[in-house]
């Protein structure tokens, strides 16, 4: 892998950290910090181990939706919790800034699902600016004849935890 042109790949990017919804109000992103992203990355895994394990249980039918509506309802507060720990700062339409944590919360637990969604995909879409394409590889042949694809893509990512892995 050459890494020099990799980083080349995002070295002239000028990141924007504004982004602004249909209705007009400007959202200020805080960076994702490696504590936030742990967060998500173990939320996600415990939800795949909550379907994995009621799906695979021998709970009844009604059971089984109970603990997936629990599951659900547990991990869409944890993306509410990242969503607003993922915003800096709001300027309303009328131009008011807010900054205040408890007021960001109220705004996105009060405000309409259309706006929220709004700016789940806004931040979503800031984040992945300076993102870097998977490296498409391609199989030997003794990986071809087990089964292997011809050609895969692998993800490339800069995390000092996995970089042994």
């Amino acid at each position: 892998m050459n890494l020099p042109a990799l980083l080349d790949g995002v070295s002239g990017i000028d990141p924007q950290d504004y982004a602004t919804t249909k209705s007009g109000f400007k959202i200020k992103i805080d960076p994702l910090t490696y504590k936030k992203l742990t967060k998500i990355q173990i939320a996600q895994f415990e939800q795949q181990k909550i379907y994995s394990n009621v799906a695979d249980s021998g709970l009844t039918e009604l059971q089984k939706s109970e603990r997936f509506a629990e599951s659900y309802k547990k991990m869409q507060n944890i993306n509410i919790e990242l969503l607003i720990d993922s915003i800096a700062e709001i300027t309303t339409p009328d131009g008011t800034v807010v900054t205040d944590a408890k007021q960001i919360f109220d705004f996105i637990s009060n405000v309409d699902t259309k706006i929220t969604r709004e700016i789940e995909q806004l931040l979503g879409d800031l984040r992945s600016q300076c993102s870097m394409k998977p490296l498409s590889m391609k199989s030997t042949e003794e990986q071809i004849k087990k089964g292997a694809p011809v050609t895969y893509e692998v993800p490339v990512t800069f995390d000092t935890a996995n970089f042994f892995g």
